[in-house]
């Protein structure tokens, strides 16, 4: 059973009807997404441009990636995990918008850092999705 984040990711990447579980979207990342996805983050997620330098892709590289229209699997990588954690933080508040005003403000439980300045590293995804699960079940 697919979750409702990996559906998601899957709805952005997939370009065909084949493409419908896990071992598919390994896949699809280890042979890079289209940049596409990039554009996709910025307008259904609501990154910023400057977010997307700041989380996935250095400016310069930013650059060269939209121009070859591609991402390595490094970068397919992370912008899979961010579909999937904007997707749960989503669904943890109830409200796109509301999600995304948490991720960006300072939280007490981490350090009074902001959640989207610990997104760079799959370490601080993973505290994120911790932090998001406590919400989720009341123990926060």
């Amino acid at each position: 059973m697919k979750s409702a984040y990996l559906e998601k990711t899957l709805k952005i990447v997939s370009t065909n009807d084949d493409f419908n579980d896990e071992i598919e979207i390994i896949n699809k990342i280890e042979e890079g997404f289209s940049f596409e996805v990039i554009e996709e983050l910025i307008t259904e997620n609501k990154f910023s441009l400057q977010e997307i330098i700041e989380l996935v892709l250095p400016n310069r590289t930013y650059y060269r990636r939209k121009k070859e229209m591609r991402l390595n699997s490094e970068e397919s990588d992370i912008v899979a995990n961010l579909f999937n954690l904007t997707e749960f933080a989503e669904e943890v508040f109830g409200d796109k918008e509301k999600a995304y005003n948490w991720l960006r403000r300072i939280n007490r439980s981490l350090k009074s850092r902001k959640p989207i300045a610990l997104l760079k590293t799959a370490f601080g995804r993973k505290i994120v999705e911790d932090v998001l699960s406590r919400i989720a079940y009341g123990v926060y």
